[in-house]
């Protein structure tokens, strides 16, 4: 007695394909998604002259992982906020005598929010993709 499944052979044939353009995929939809996130950082960025908002940039895919970064001196006092010196180098304090603090933009967080909505769809589409 014997068991023959049909279809087998073409659904291990789509397997062995997904297999080889998984790698390949996953590169595209990481770059992609750190576009959009580039894209949606830029636009939640302060501009006074515009360096800090141009210099948003990511690394190369590798591996299903990539880096979105700003090399701008002052692109994490923007994000997290800092305290406020003035021209002599002396902390500036408010009426009640405590250091000024200027609250962060978090561009950067908000940008990585608004990609969060979408990720789960954008997946979908490239795993629809690679099992055609």
């Amino acid at each position: 007695m014997s068991i023959e499944i049909e279809g087998i052979d073409d659904f291990i044939a789509k397997l062995d394909n997904a297999v080889k353009k998984i790698p390949k995929k996953r590169n595209e939809f990481v770059k992609k998604s750190a576009e959009n996130l580039i894209r949606y950082t830029k636009d939640l960025t302060p501009v006074d002259t515009g360096n800090l908002k141009n210099n948003w940039q990511r690394t190369r895919p590798y591996m299903g992982s990539i880096k979105v970064y700003n090399n701008t001196e002052y692109a994490a006092h923007m994000e997290y906020g800092h305290r406020v010196k003035n021209r002599s180098g002396e902390w500036v304090k408010d009426e009640n005598g405590k250091i000024k603090f200027v609250k962060g933009a978090y561009m950067l967080h908000q940008g990585v929010e608004e990609l969060r909505d979408n990720f789960e769809e954008d997946a979908k589409i490239i795993m629809d993709d690679i099992f055609k």
